[in-house]
């Protein structure tokens, strides 16, 4: 039987700081991002304590991965490159393949935030290619479920299940609760995109059952949000404000801005499903001033354009399609396909509601071919074509409507 790797295999067992480098870890896993921070930097100023406190290079390098990954969650993105920059350096020039890709990856960490997602994959496959399997699990599985998340994002959830359930099954040779539930936690976002949501809710129960498991509640945030998401879907919104809010508290304990503008985000949707509007938009902006103030172009999209459906469905369509106009160039901009094409779709339905009815018409042609052409997929694919269908009809050409109805019937 194979003997499973130790949850800090990093951290060298033979490094003299090897505890305070696994504390700092800790502290950072458990969203305690302040005192990460501080740790980390008294590591790195050992070197200069009495002569005889000198770091390794690999426990340099450790120690300005940590601090790299502090900063991305305080948004000092270029803070955070540099840290990741120069542990990359070390790790590089000290032949530490697992070392330079945990570097890489935080490297590609900060361009996913930034929403350059072609750069954060480019980065992800070579972090792989440092991140041999059976020398550097971690950092495999550490790749691995960060190319789930840009996939995730792009709207290719189907390949994003795919990387986060091969880190997984990687996980699960280490004993390391926190990495499996981390990854579970994604998973279950990846099957809610899908459609799955008894699955999504299946991963998210064993993923808080695992990090209560690592004495870790704070990391099951993400987890809470993603499980109101699921029952927001379900029409549980007692049920989904209920673990909304619990996420919210941890999040503003935390400090944790990603985790704070995502969550209020999510709160908003709630309320504008429940079409309590005033709600709706105060959750949203304050979701919004947060994503502007870390730069997340893919949060500053999704609100956007979860703004403009609430300003369409209140009846402002001037001012909707001021915020789908912006969500689409931004979705656009940043590469994020899925949601490009629901903004496209909200704009034509808010063009058909004005009396726009050529922009309408040639908005849910874009709409169809971007499902078509680029996201290639049929699905929703119907409802556009009936969509289509009810603006022919009010245009008076009454000879075209009758064929995109068989059509959305065909598909």
């Amino acid at each position: 039987m194979t003997k499973k790797k130790s949850k800090h295999d990093l951290v060298a067992e033979s490094s003299p700081h090897s505890a305070l480098l696994e504390k700092a870890q800790e502290h950072f896993n458990k969203i305690e991002h302040a005192k990460a921070e501080q740790l980390a930097n008294e590591i790195l100023s050992l070197a200069n304590v009495n002569g005889n406190g000198i770091l390794t290079p690999g426990d340099e390098a450790r120690a300005l991965c940590i601090l790299g990954s502090c900063c991305v969650t305080t948004a000092r993105y270029d803070e955070s490159l540099r840290h990741f920059n120069a542990a990359c350096a070390i790790a590089e020039a000290s032949s530490e393949k697992g070392l330079q890709a945990r570097a890489l990856n935080g490297i590609a960490s900060v361009h996913f935030q930034r929403g350059d997602f072609a750069s954060s994959l480019l980065i992800c496959e070579q972090a792989l290619a440092n991140a041999d399997p059976a020398h550097n699990t971690k950092e495999a599985v550490r790749t691995l479920n960060s190319m789930g998340g840009v996939y995730n994002a792009l709207g290719d959830y189907t390949r994003a299940l795919d990387n986060h359930t091969r880190a997984l099954v990687l996980a699960e040779t280490l004993d390391d609760p926190w990495t499996e539930a981390t990854i579970l936690t994604n998973i279950g976002h990846a099957h809610s995109n899908l459609g799955d949501y008894p699955r999504a809710l299946d991963d998210y129960g064993r993923a808080l059952i695992l990090y209560e498991e690592s004495g870790d509640t704070p990391s099951s945030a993400k987890t809470l949000d993603g499980m109101g998401g699921v029952y927001a879907t379900l029409s549980d919104y007692p049920r989904a404000l209920d673990c909304l809010m619990r996420a919210l508290a941890i999040a503003e304990k935390s400090g944790d801005k990603e985790l704070k503008a995502q969550t209020l985000g999510n709160i908003g949707n709630v309320h504008l499903i429940l079409q309590d509007y005033p709600r709706t938009m105060d959750y949203l902006a304050r979701a919004l001033e947060l994503d502007e103030e870390i730069g997340s172009k893919h949060g500053i999209a999704i609100v956007l354009g979860n703004m403009g459906t609430a300003t369409m469905n209140h009846g402002d369509y001037i001012l909707a399609l001021e915020y789908l106009t912006k969500a689409l160039d931004l979705s656009l901009e940043i590469g994020a396909r899925r949601p490009a094409g629901y903004w496209m779709e909200s704009i034509a339905h808010t063009q058909h509601m004005l009396g726009n009815l050529d922009a309408a018409y040639h908005g849910f042609l874009d709409a169809l071919h971007h499902r078509y052409n680029v996201l290639e997929s049929k699905e929703g694919i119907a409802n556009t074509l009936i969509n289509l269908s009810e603006v022919l009809i009010d245009w008076k050409r009454p000879e075209e409507p009758l064929d995109r109805l068989q059509e959305a019937l065909i598909v």
